[in-house]
């Protein structure tokens, strides 16, 4: 079966703190967006990231795909966990759903619509994991690569890198 993450966005940036990190929300807001994007990539999870526009006057909503990372931002008057509730009910017949919040309400919901549920520090491990085995795996292969090398080119590199 399909597996599909829906992540509350600011919930998951406010749980790790990110926009204390960052010059300030929108920043933080890219950030997550791009490190979902490498995750996407990297393990191949189909994700959707919801961002409340709640507050915003005649906010629209919008939605867009970002290098595989489906982006939505909710239109005015409109909340992230209405949009991620409704999503969990609509896929969790034909996809295996997972949600990403703190919220305990949130959760409880969403897995009563049939969707796992996992908290955003849980996320962060998960998503750190998967970084720190693909550095791992790159400096193996790239070990591995300088031993087959001849000695000659070897050393040839090794002066290259010296000047």
């Amino acid at each position: 079966m399909q597996e599909i993450t829906l992540i509350d966005g600011y919930n998951l940036i406010y749980a790790l703190e990110m926009e204390k990190e960052k010059t300030d929300l929108a920043h933080a807001r890219d950030y997550l967006i791009e490190l979902l994007e490498e995750y996407a990539a990297l393990t191949g999870k189909e994700l959707v990231v919801v961002f409340d526009a709640y507050r915003v006057k005649g906010g629209q909503g919008s939605q867009e795909t970002r290098r595989g990372v489906k982006v939505i931002f909710t239109k005015e008057k409109e909340t992230a966990d209405t949009v991620i509730e409704r999503l969990a009910g609509e896929l969790a017949n034909e996809f295996l759903v997972t949600v990403v919040t703190g919220d305990w309400m949130e959760q409880r919901l969403v897995v009563g619509a049939g969707a796992l549920r996992v908290t955003p520090k849980e996320f962060w491990k998960q998503l750190t994991q998967v970084f720190s085995s693909r550095v791992l795996a790159q400096s193996l292969s790239f070990e591995r690569l300088g031993n087959r090398l001849p000695e000659s080119l070897r050393q040839k590199l090794s002066e290259w890198k010296l000047k």
